[in-house]
């Protein structure tokens, strides 16, 4: 049930990200990029899109929370640990990417044919 709410509420990013990869696509043709570089393209439009909808969404939450006083004290508690949970993220993220593309440039030479060199 989490996972149909989790796609019903991702929907609109990911619909407005098909909108702006067609936009995008008279593009490619002109500029011939490959299957690997649009890939990485149309993966930046829908992080780019689905952070941007989130972003709001999250705006529009903290905005009703505000308004009920009883809500607005323990916002305050769990808003220092939502910027350490964020903080832990982004870190585990900066780390753990360089080590996972370094592993899957290693095994794409292994297979000529997904390798993009």
């Amino acid at each position: 049930m989490a996972l149909k709410v989790l796609f019903l509420v991702d929907l609109p990013s990911f619909l407005a990200s098909i909108l702006v990869s067609l936009l995008v696509l008279p593009l490619r043709t002109i500029v011939h990029f490959g299957s690997y570089r649009s890939s990485y393209i149309a993966a930046a439009i829908l992080l780019v899109l689905g952070s941007v909808q989130w972003l709001v969404l999250g705006n529009v939450l903290e905005f009703r929370i505000r308004l009920n006083e009883s809500f607005n004290n323990s916002f305050k508690k769990l808003n220092h640990l939502i910027v350490a949970a964020i903080v832990l993220v982004l870190l585990a993220t900066a780390i753990v990417t360089p080590m996972v593309n370094a592993r899957s440039r290693r095994l794409g030479f292994r297979h000529a044919g997904i390798s993009s060199h």
